[in-house]
């Protein structure tokens, strides 16, 4: 499920809170990222959901709303997935491929139900242009 950023004021305020406290936020002011929260949209996944599989090319920023994700990458050694991290409310993930451009560096699966805010790096760039002030 996918909804665009017309939700209540309180969970707006809330987003965009977190967003200041992004390093690669952080020089953008409360115009901007209330800009970004217009491009933005919220997406619902159930428990045991994939959201993105190491190697995907994708280029979205995901915050955790509510919920928890793991982080599992394969070993170079053995090729066996390994657990990485939990994630729950507040933090993000998807940085690095937002920023670089490159492949995804692990795959991320929900561990229970997880809304999450996420930020297309295309309408990123669109909305800021090649002069974007974050830490691109």
């Amino acid at each position: 499920m996918t909804e665009n950023l017309n939700n209540s004021e309180d969970q707006i305020t809330s987003l965009l809170n977190v967003l200041k406290t992004l390093h690669i936020f952080i020089s953008l002011d409360k115009e901007d990222i209330l800009e970004i929260l217009k491009i933005s949209q919220i997406k619902k996944f159930d428990k045991g959901t994939t959201i993105f599989q190491e190697g995907d090319t994708d280029r979205n920023l995901f915050v955790i709303i509510d919920g928890r994700v793991e982080i599992i990458s394969e070993s170079i050694k053995t090729k066996e997935k390994v657990s990485l991290f939990l994630a729950g409310k507040g933090l993000t993930f998807g940085e690095m491929s937002f920023l670089d451009a490159q492949p995804r560096s692990a795959t991320i699966t929900t561990t229970e139900p997880t809304n999450v805010f996420i930020i297309s790096r295309k309408y990123f760039d669109m909305l800021f242009g090649t002069t974007t002030k974050s830490c691109s």
